[in-house]
């Protein structure tokens, strides 16, 4: 796991941000990702095919946090595989064999522990992995 920073939002921070609109468009903006993220992650547990799960998982966070690369886009995120089973509604050692498959067929690579590969351009629904 990594460190995290919060804040409590309670009556005290509300007054103080209708003194301050461009600090609650900020925070509404940073909202709005938060809900698309969850419904992604959503979305992805119901996907037929373990193997497409994972790589509709990995383009979203590619698309959030990755930065390309010659050959791919690089994923710098700590993720087990116990941590995607639990993300992509799987047991572990189905994840870990689908990773496989994946890595086998040069759609997705495990750098290290805190950074994956997700090669060439994203499937779009219907083509075949």
């Amino acid at each position: 796991m990594e460190p995290v920073r919060a804040a409590v939002l309670d009556r005290r921070v509300a007054e103080g941000l209708c003194a301050s609109p461009e600090l609650s468009a900020a925070l509404l903006d940073r909202l709005t990702l938060r809900t698309r993220s969850l419904a992604i992650y959503a979305a992805t547990e119901n996907i037929r095919g373990l193997e497409d799960r994972l790589v509709a998982l990995f383009c979203h966070l590619a698309e959030r946090w990755g930065h390309r690369e010659e050959g791919g886009v690089v994923v710098p995120i700590h993720l087990t595989h116990e941590t995607l089973s639990l993300l992509v509604g799987a047991r572990r050692p189905s994840v870990t064999t689908a990773l496989g498959r994946l890595a086998q067929r040069g759609i997705l690579e495990r750098r290290t522990a805190s950074e994956w590969v997700l090669h060439g351009l994203p499937p779009t629904v219907g083509d075949e992995l």
